[in-house]
């Protein structure tokens, strides 16, 4: 995670922070996500030699996520269980559908403007709703944060 907040600081990006070992990077700019995503992209491929799939949200977006509403109950009691899923690509209802026929034992699926939120009661452990499942869906990489992780991302 070092090496991620001194390539963002290379790159001109200010007080570059990380979230645990979660591939996390909070940055303060001025330019456009699209244009950190692809900047962001470059590098570390550049750096580290291999493709890098980067997902960027602005801070007001972020604290849209940590506002909630998708699971109330669920965000409350279990916040661990319930897991957000972002991609440079929104969510569709197409691929809410699709999502949602992997749903089993409870799980519940929802849209809620861009992202995708998923409600695991049991565990997302032995969940039919696998990463491949998401991303075939979303038609681009996702990725997903508890519940807990987006609060704690929106407050550093």
């Amino acid at each position: 995670m070092a090496e991620l907040r001194e390539l963002a600081g290379s790159l001109g990006y200010e007080n570059p922070k990380t979230y645990i070992a979660s591939g996390n990077l909070l940055i303060d700019t001025d330019d456009a996500p699209e244009a950190v995503a692809s900047a962001m992209s470059e590098a570390l491929q550049k750096h580290f030699g291999f493709e890098v799939d980067v997902i960027v949200r602005t801070k007001d977006e972020w604290s849209e996520y940590a506002a909630g509403g998708a699971f109330p109950d669920a965000e409350s009691e279990r916040p661990k269980l319930v897991h957000i899923g972002l991609s440079s690509v929104p969510a569709t209802d197409e691929a809410i559908d699709t999502i949602s026929e992997y749903a089993k034992n409870g799980e519940l699926v929802k849209r809620v403007g861009d992202a995708v939120w998923l409600d695991y009661p049991n565990g997302s452990g032995n969940s039919k709703i696998t990463p491949k499942v998401l991303d075939r869906a979303f038609g681009a990489p996702v990725t997903c944060r508890n519940f807990n992780s987006v609060l704690k991302i929106n407050n550093l």
